[in-house]
C-alpha cells in the first residue's frame, strides 16, 4: 500500500491553487516525496500490461 505523503495530505482538502508560487512548491513537494532511482523501461512495462490484459481477456 502506497504511503501519503506530505503533498497528498496538503491537498486533500482539494482547494484551488491561489498563486502560481503555490503550484510550484506543490510540485516541488511532490518531486522530493518520490523515491529517487531508474525509471522504468516504459517500452517493456507497456508489453507486459498488454500481455496481462491479453491472458485476462474472457472469449465473450
Amino acid at each position: 500500500m502506497r504511503r501519503e505523503s506530505q503533498s497528498d495530505r496538503q491537498r486533500q482538502d482539494h482547494r484551488p491553487f491561489k498563486s502560481v508560487a503555490e503550484v510550484q512548491d506543490f510540485f516541488r513537494q511532490c518531486d522530493a516525496d518520490q523515491a529517487r532511482g531508474v525509471e522504468p523501461d516504459w517500452d517493456e512495462h507497456l508489453v507486459v500490461i498488454r500481455e496481462s490484459r491479453r491472458r485476462g481477456k474472457s472469449g465473450n
